[in-house]
């Protein structure tokens, strides 16, 4: 019997849209691991999960070619793009000659300018006749999905592709006006996003954002631009919200103008995140064949064993994982000084440190 069936199936029939901006990233951080289990229990519940992208699904070097050999390139490009991630695009001359890089780098800049003045001229709407999609089922013996990068796939339905919908999301925010970017999702039954995103669909009945924090607002170094993140964050106003902890959702209500929200505001809720550690049936069932290998050094010193100058080998549920980039925000010192007042070092836990 599979796992879904022995769940409640209260989504049964419902085509609902997911969005995958996260895990369009090269790297595989904390909001692509929420997308992965939002995933994973949508599917569980009973439902037809469908991704959107915004990869630009058909070249001009492919429109000579039949419809069927397009759509199967097409479903390729749009994978590997996914298992790729996105990186940024240096020129062979740039790769051939280093010193040229100076120049890419001014030229981006003033690119990412341009698109900040033009963006009142950016797209405000995408049509439904503009979404291209394919059911991965309809891909036979397919490479791709045997890649561990794309497990999630396992769980989706299909893959919606709409050109650079999530930059006209991000430009629309730039904007003075709260305008969020209008997508007509007619044939879906919800679209959630996995992260407050400057888009609101039409022809769907449930719409629901993600709100993890207001880290780009409280913490400046951040890379985000903050105008641009409340609009993001004032889009969510009158969409169902989804709050990753009670202070997140707190501090929205704080700091958002929940009062003057225009039309009504929409419903919300408090979810617990499942651990982001998901380790393989296989290795799950292997008992003392499946090892961890030792870490490759110790912040705390003093509670390394004295009988030997090599480290023990991690032992299952005995030790504690941070897994994040080592910056002063994420705060690995306090973690750090707490783990070595505890004691725990002493009865045999460890602390392993990776990112």
């Amino acid at each position: 019997m599979s796992i879904t069936s022995k769940r409640p199936q209260h989504l049964q029939g419902k085509r609902i849209l997911v969005t995958a901006l996260d895990l369009e990233q090269r790297e595989h951080r904390g909001i692509a691991t929420y997308s992965k289990a939002l995933i994973r229990h949508l599917r569980r519940m009973g439902a037809e999960v469908w991704l959107l992208t915004q990869f630009k699904p058909i070249t001009a070097d492919l429109r000579l070619l039949p419809k069927e050999t397009q759509h199967i390139i097409y479903s390729a490009r749009t994978l590997n793009e996914l298992v790729n991630g996105k990186t940024l695009r240096i020129s062979k001359l740039e790769q051939n000659f280093p010193f040229l890089e100076k120049f890419g780098n001014r030229y981006r800049r003033a690119r990412n300018g341009l698109k900040i003045v033009f963006s009142k001229f950016g797209k405000t709407s995408f049509k439904k006749k503009e979404l291209k999609s394919f059911r991965l089922s309809e891909l036979l013996d397919n490479p791709n999905l045997r890649i561990n990068r794309l497990d999630y796939l396992q769980d989706v339905e299909g893959i919606v592709s709409l050109e650079d919908v999530y930059e006209a999301s991000q430009l629309a925010a730039l904007r003075k006006q709260r305008k969020p970017v209008i997508v007509d999702l007619q044939g879906f039954d919800a679209f959630i996003t996995c992260c407050p995103l400057n888009l609101q669909p039409r022809n769907t009945s449930v719409f629901v954002q993600t709100v993890h924090d207001l880290i780009a607002l409280e913490y400046a170094p951040h890379n985000e631009d903050m105008r641009q993140f409340t609009h993001r964050l004032q889009a969510c106003l009158p969409a169902q919200r989804i709050h990753v902890s009670n202070s997140t959702c707190r501090k929205f209500h704080h700091h958002i103008n929940v009062v003057d929200a225009q039309g009504p505001l929409g419903q919300e809720d408090t979810v617990v995140q499942p651990p982001s550690l998901c380790l393989p049936s296989l290795q799950r069932n292997a008992g003392e064949q499946a090892n961890d290998l030792p870490p490759s050094s110790h912040l705390l010193h003093n509670q390394r064993s004295q009988s030997s100058n090599k480290p023990s080998a991690l032992q299952p549920f005995r030790y504690l994982l941070f897994n994040s980039s080592v910056e002063s925000r994420k705060n690995l010192l306090f973690l750090v000084k707490a783990f070595a007042q505890s004691g725990l070092g002493r009865e045999g836990m460890r602390l392993c440190v990776t990112g």
